[in-house]
């Protein structure tokens, strides 16, 4: 997700948005990445607080609507501290930001496989493991997806999220962001980081 953040900053940028440089600020010390979930994240949450520093929290959802995300808690604690905002993805998670042209692109970059994808994954689609699913059975492999152990399907979808936040974003252009994410909730989280900074 950091790597995701990171490289749509620099797509924003190379396409004429004015907003923060997340690589740069990040080299220069000025801003500070914690990758948190699970049961850091409350402990990590509440860690930070004494430092009386701005933060800006981003969530993935999760879970489909009309459930509610899976850290509205979390979001809804971090919103009543001051100098702090929590936002969470209107979308499941990161990878759903991915327009299916620069998924294509990435995958016949790094392993030249041919995806084949005609269209945008759904707003609550698990991406990463949809796409799993999808190299293995082009890989020609004689197991079916199913039959495969947790651990050798973890290592598939890991992978799957590697590239997708690695290869894929970079590949991301501001037309491809604006047909995936027409109400442009990717670059309201990069203005909401900019408020805070300016506050």
């Amino acid at each position: 997700d950091i790597a995701f953040l990171k490289y749509i900053s620099g797509v924003l940028r190379r396409d004429g948005k004015d907003v923060l440089d997340l690589e740069e600020m990040e080299l220069n010390g000025e801003l500070i990445f914690f990758p948190l979930g699970g049961s850091s994240l409350a402990l990590w949450t509440s860690r930070l607080e004494p430092l009386s520093r701005p933060e800006f929290h981003l969530f993935d959802r999760d879970t489909a609507p009309p459930e509610e995300a899976k850290y509205q808690k979390h979001a809804d604690e971090i919103n009543n501290r001051d100098r702090c905002k929590a936002v969470i993805t209107q979308k499941r998670e990161m990878e759903n930001y991915l327009h299916y042209e620069a998924i294509n692109e990435a995958y016949e970059q790094v392993s030249n496989i041919e995806l084949g994808l005609n269209e945008n994954f759904g707003e609550h689609d698990d991406v990463p493991l949809s796409i799993a699913k999808i190299v293995h059975e082009l890989s020609g492999s004689p197991n079916q997806w199913e039959d495969l152990k947790a651990d050798a399907k973890d290592k598939k979808i890991s992978k799957a999220k590697r590239i997708l936040n690695h290869v894929a974003a970079p590949l991301m252009t501001i037309d491809r962001l604006d047909e995936i994410d027409p109400d442009k909730q990717v670059l309201s989280w990069f203005q909401d980081m900019e408020q805070m900074i300016e506050n």
